[in-house]
């Protein structure tokens, strides 16, 4: 709410998230084929935004100058920390960022009915829709590392 220039409230929050989980269920009821548009369209501009990102980062960088190369290897405030690789360390929210991309993908399983040859077509697009956001993930979180002058 703070990004959006709103103060804080719980029960405002409670009404926009109502009244979001309404226009999805509204859109769900009305058509699937408007869903699977919205999400097809949705999908298409946030991986041209991210090859744009992992793009224009590394040139970013280049110009200015400040990025830091050794950030891929830092370990920033846990540096005193011996245990911190022990249990993954960042390699935890990496996989929960992976756990997040599969459920949502996992949606399009939910209406395989609607697809021709599910058998075939619905896993590859999973399977395809999960590889690819794990790569154009990881090159954007590298040249987002990257870009940071220091952790």
């Amino acid at each position: 709410m703070p990004l959006l220039g709103m103060e804080p409230n719980e029960q405002t929050a409670r009404w926009i998230t109502l009244a979001i989980l309404l226009v999805q269920a509204v859109l769900t009821i009305v058509s699937t084929r408007v869903v699977g548009l919205i999400n097809g369209t949705a999908v298409g501009v946030e991986v041209v935004i991210v090859i744009l990102l992992v793009i224009l980062l590394p040139i970013a960088i280049a110009m200015n100058g400040t990025g830091s190369f050794s950030n891929l290897t830092s370990r920033g405030t846990a540096v005193a920390d011996a245990d911190y690789f022990k249990v993954g360390g960042g390699l935890m929210l990496a996989m929960l960022m992976g756990l997040s991309t599969l459920v949502g993908f996992d949606a399009a399983a939910n209406v395989a009915e609607e697809a021709k040859d599910p058998f075939r077509s619905v896993p590859r697009a999973i399977v395809g829709s999960v590889i690819a956001a794990g790569v154009l993930g990881l090159l954007f979180l590298i040249a987002l590392t990257v870009a940071i002058p220091d952790v």
